[in-house]
């Protein structure tokens, strides 16, 4: 880590098995306050698996995971994310009979300090803190410009605005790190476009660490300040995205070598 740079994320040699098979094999690596590391390698390579052990859906076999100083290896899902770890996921992983705004207010969820017997009398204080949280919602709506389908079903939404709302859903966490699993997957270029100046924009208004799976090596190199890559769950690189580009262990991941 350079001098004066704070790591907001440490993975210290995770592991991760599933029986005989080996997913992650001792990786090690940090995200600065900040920054955005993008994490790349071929399909299988152990991307999502990692992703899955920080934000504590799967727990890893081995090595630790502290975020902002503190340990969360093993931690349930609900407490990575409420401790300000958020993301989204390959799929729009969506409730699809919820509209818009109900899909972001469920992440709001921890924000409320009411009761059930209050939600029932629907107090002054109830309102209160429905018109407070409502307010956080609209504001994100506006930001990814999705105001015209805010109270739409998300079944019924086209597939790029689906991945739109599953973005605001994360946003909805108010997260330091947001982790990205191949957010601009399934998307035509005008698509991929938007989501990258939103990216920016998150980056540039909210100071938003992130971490960031993408496929689009252009995409990579346009935004991360750093590449990490991973083959066959051991990483292989992790080094600006111009040295990345050029290291032959990374090209011969990719690409393969002839015999």
């Amino acid at each position: 880590m350079e001098a004066g740079l704070t790591a907001i994320l440490q993975v210290q040699d995770v592991e991760l098995r599933f029986g005989g098979i080996t997913a992650l094999q001792a990786i090690s690596l940090q995200i600065q306050e900040g920054e955005l590391l993008a994490l790349i390698g071929p399909n299988g390579a152990g991307k999502s698996s990692l992703v899955n052990c920080i934000s504590g859906f799967y727990r890893p076999t081995g090595g630790e995971i502290s975020y902002e100083g503190r340990r969360i290896t093993g931690q349930p899902v609900h407490e990575v994310a409420k401790n300000g770890v958020a993301r989204t996921f390959q799929g729009t992983q969506l409730f699809s009979s919820l509209t818009v705004v109900e899909t972001l207010m469920v992440a709001r969820d921890s924000r409320f300090t009411y009761g059930l017997a209050a939600a029932f009398a629907w107090t002054a204080r109830c309102r209160a803190e429905e018109e407070r949280e409502r307010g956080r919602i609209e504001e994100i709506i506006e930001f990814l410009q999705i105001e015209p389908y805010r109270h739409q079903k998300v079944g019924t939404l086209p597939y790029g605005v689906r991945k739109r709302v599953d973005l605001g859903r994360a946003l909805a966490l108010e997260p330091r790190l947001l982790m990205l699993d191949e957010p601009m997957a399934g998307m035509n270029q005008e698509e991929k476009e938007d989501l990258a100046r939103f990216i920016i924009d998150i980056r540039e208004t909210r100071g938003t660490s992130m971490l960031l799976i993408e496929h689009d090596m252009g995409v990579v190199m346009d935004l991360a300040d750093r590449v990490a890559v991973l083959h066959a769950g051991a990483k292989i690189a992790d080094a600006s995205p111009a040295a990345v580009q050029s290291d032959p262990a990374v090209i011969a991941a990719y690409l393969g070598v002839r015999a």
